[in-house]
């Protein structure tokens, strides 16, 4: 029991240090959210910008076609196709919201979807079209014949994604008109017996690096 004139005054939380809490609680809760999102974006294989299969379904699948040539079910063989140019003609002169519609485009271009028809598909339906990097995609091409399908998927195919895209910024982003000189390099290599994937990926990608120097654009 208090002393007689000893009245204790509660202690009242200042509505800005409550509003701060409130704040914080939020932030976290979102910060929280966006990490759970992420680690199910992953988890499903996609790429949140451009729809297409992420790295890390790409690797994953790269493993299963590698054991499935092993037990001699089929060859596979990797793409690696590099946007030229895109950081000074895209990203430095328009910003980086300009990229990202140069590589959701790009992205529609080669993407092989179920609804997609046959007659708008570069690689086909049974191959595995992925987002590897920042403007870097690969391509899982199944059932390869390294006899014959290499020079009849390498000839011309450079060029032709190369105008589809030029061709597609022109009709949807005339705000762009420097982003219309970028260009594709691209690079395809067959595993080889006794190979392991990432042997075929980086002789794959030296050949992207190769073209590029021999056109003279910078990764």
């Amino acid at each position: 029991m208090s002393e007689p004139g000893n009245t204790e005054t509660p202690v009242v939380e200042r509505p800005r240090n409550l509003a701060k809490k409130l704040h914080l609680r939020s932030v976290a809760r979102a910060d929280a959210l966006r990490r759970e999102n992420e680690e199910l974006r992953l988890k499903s294989g996609t790429d949140a910008l451009t729809g297409l299969h992420n790295r890390g379904y790409f690797d994953e699948q790269a493993r299963r076609l590698q054991a499935e040539q092993a037990r001699g079910e089929s060859i596979f063989a990797v793409v690696i196709m590099d946007i030229d140019h895109f950081k000074s003609l895209v990203n430095d002169m328009y910003g980086h919201d300009a990229g990202n519609d140069v590589l959701k485009l790009f992205a529609n271009i080669i993407s092989n979807s179920p609804d997609k028809e046959d007659k708008d598909l570069i690689f086909r339906k049974s191959d595995y079209v992925a987002r590897i990097g920042g403007d870097e995609f690969g391509v899982l091409m199944t059932n390869f014949n390294p006899d014959t399908d290499a020079a009849t998927w390498s000839n011309d195919l450079e060029s032709k994604i190369t105008e589809k895209l030029r061709s597609r910024i022109r009709e949807h982003y005339p705000q762009y008109p420097e982003a219309r000189k970028v260009g594709i390099s691209l690079g395809i290599a067959s595993l080889r017996e006794g190979e392991e994937f990432r042997d075929a990926f980086k002789r794959a990608d030296n050949m992207v690096y190769q073209r590029k120097e021999i056109k003279g654009s910078s990764r």
